[in-house]
């Protein structure tokens, strides 16, 4: 999926959590999580975060090891220690992973057991993905 559509998922299930998050933390773990949907694309040079980081497109393939539940679990035990900031970072991995499952690409759902794709039927950039970003951001302006 394309960036905005990750931004406007993880938008809508931190408008559905909003009450979750520890008191006192709501705009940072919301920034957190943004910005966290956006990192498993740091292996796509085509990526905004993988703009900023061409040394890691040689040595990750995109949709690759950083398309998997696995990375997102690595990703929440280093930050465990900040407690908030780890919640955040798996809920804004994880939407990143649902969307992506969503899509003909797909994921690695069950890396490194299996390197089986989980596919959906939206190709990224069509009209079926611009029509879930439609619905999404309706969605969330509904909610909030």
């Amino acid at each position: 999926m394309l960036f905005l559509t990750h931004l406007l998922f993880t938008a809508l299930l931190l408008v559905l959590f909003r009450g979750v998050s520890p008191a006192g933390s709501g705009t940072l773990f919301a920034v957190t999580a943004l910005l966290a949907t956006l990192l498993p694309d740091l292996d796509s040079a085509g990526s905004i975060l993988g703009r900023h980081a061409p040394w890691v497109q040689p040595l990750l393939r995109h949709r690759g090891v950083l398309h998997t539940p696995l990375a997102a679990a690595v990703l929440w035990l280093a930050a465990r220690p900040f407690t908030t900031l780890a919640d955040a970072l798996l809920l804004g991995y994880v939407s990143h992973l649902l969307m992506d499952a969503c899509s003909k690409e797909g994921i690695l759902a069950l890396f490194p057991l299996s390197r089986r794709r989980l596919t959906g039927p939206i190709r990224v950039g069509s009209a079926m993905e611009f029509l879930l970003g439609l619905g999404l951001a309706a969605a969330v302006l509904l909610l909030l």
